[in-house]
């Protein structure tokens, strides 16, 4: 259950993020407001995904996994280019976790 946990503390992060995008284009309260829901529920999740998964592991598991998705998400909806550097370094985020995970099984 603690992964489940993770993953909607990633997702919060997404979303409470792309909100404050968005309210720098206009209608700045109600997205700051949304961006500080998401980001409640980001916490929250992610702080009974600390009962059962390792803190070493779920902290590295969320921090690149919103920021990957928040490069997918700016990448595809916002047009920011997706450059070599971009994907050089998610890939060693993404080994970086890859190698936590396997020290701790």
């Amino acid at each position: 259950m603690g992964w489940v946990f993770l993953a909607v503390a990633i997702a919060g992060d997404l979303a409470g993020t792309a909100a404050l995008e968005r309210g720098t284009h206009g209608r700045y309260a109600r997205h700051l407001v949304l961006a500080a829901a998401a980001y409640l529920v980001a916490f929250f999740a992610f702080s009974r995904a600390l009962l059962t998964v390792p803190t070493s592991i779920a902290d590295s598991v969320y921090f690149a996994g919103a920021t990957a998705l928040v490069t997918v998400y700016s990448t595809l909806w916002l047009g920011e280019r997706l450059t070599t550097r971009k994907v050089t370094a998610l890939v060693l985020i993404g080994a970086g976790v890859v190698v936590l995970r396997l020290q701790n099984t």
